[in-house]
């Protein structure tokens, strides 16, 4: 049996029964009120059209030499920011062949059991290649995903082991006013997808000197219920509280407020912008950030980073890896 076909037959599992798919979803909302039924949808949506294709899975097996009789055990300690964020860590590691040694975040822990659970019922064979743990141990490599303070703590932790640790990254958009209309709604859902918590949401763009934010503003205001999710209003509340006390330059809608900064991270319900004069400049510029920046969506080429399309920052590729490491380069390497 090919390894590809667990995760085959997962995809048909999540088409033909969206019931328990459903309820699923409602346990970890119950869980996590972050994870609302459309986030999850669209998460399972984005894993299903690129990760669980069989056309996708053997294009991209093709491109490394896998050998299961070197199979080694892997501590994933994943993220929790939005739903099933670590899935495609374990993919990898159980199409690499080795034994997936899994630490949940404890606000993402309900949805990536249950579908393993699932796929091993399907495939018992799998039952000791897909273990959930509270602490990793008995481990030969690890892949971690956490915060940049994290990320020290694990550097140390697991310096004797081969490893790859993710810190924070964020994802931008280079505008140029020439945008079309489409775009700039496709843009909207760059930002607000997931409340804008993932790694692959907009949180700044840059534009020219003298850009008119009227067009996109209103735009923008198209995604207000955004603020209807109490927790998503509060941090609107409370960032357009603080900024007002403190004094600070800002433009804002129902949905959104924007401030200039030098800063790719925002919080969430702000948007950071800053101008640019040239594209050239802009490009170097960019280049020396590329340690924060996890893709860029433009209609302009940015050569030294990953490019994504207006609208399609949450559906990577099997090959569009976080961070740029290449895991399956990793793992093939154990």
């Amino acid at each position: 049996m090919k390894s590809s076909e667990l995760f085959v037959t997962l995809g048909k599992w999540l088409d033909s029964n969206q019931d328990e798919v459903l309820a699923l979803s409602k346990r970890a909302l119950a869980a996590n009120p972050w994870f609302t039924i459309p986030n999850i949808k669209l998460a399972l949506a984005g894993i299903q059209k690129e990760f669980l294709d069989s056309d996708n899975l053997e294009h991209w097996m093709s491109r490394y030499q896998l050998n299961s009789k070197n199979s080694r055990s892997v501590g994933l300690i994943l993220a929790g920011n939005i739903p099933l964020v670590g899935f495609h860590d374990l993919l990898c590691t159980v199409i690499a062949g080795h034994r997936a040694i899994v630490k949940l975040s404890e606000k993402d822990d309900v949805l990536l059991p249950a579908l393993m659970a699932r796929m091993i019922d399907q495939f018992p064979e799998m039952q000791n290649k897909i273990y959930f743990t509270e602490r990793l141990k008995h481990f030969d490599a690890v892949i971690a995903t956490g915060s940049n303070q994290t990320a020290i703590s694990f550097h140390k932790y697991f310096s004797d082991y081969p490893h790859i640790i993710r810190k924070n990254r964020n994802s931008i958009a280079v505008l140029t006013g020439h945008e079309e209309q489409e775009q700039m709604v496709q843009l909207g859902t760059d930002i607000f997808s997931f409340f804008g918590l993932g790694c692959r949401n907009i949180s700044k763009i840059y534009v020219p000197r003298n850009y008119d934010f009227v067009p996109l503003l209103e735009t923008l205001n198209t995604f207000k219920e955004v603020v209807d999710h109490s927790k998503y209003r509060n941090n609107y509340d409370y960032n357009l509280a603080s900024v007002i006390i403190n004094q600070q330059a800002y433009m804002s809608n129902d949905c959104l407020i924007f401030i200039e900064s030098d800063l790719i991270p925002s919080r969430v319900a702000m948007l950071h912008y800053e101008y640019y004069d040239s594209l050239e400049a802009l490009k170097d510029k960019l280049a020396g950030h590329l340690d924060e920046i996890q893709c860029v969506v433009s209609n302009i080429d940015f050569p030294a980073l990953p490019n994504v399309r207006f609208g399609q920052t949450q559906f990577p590729a099997l090959d569009d890896y976080a961070d740029g490491v290449d895991t399956m380069k990793f793992l093939q390497s154990l």
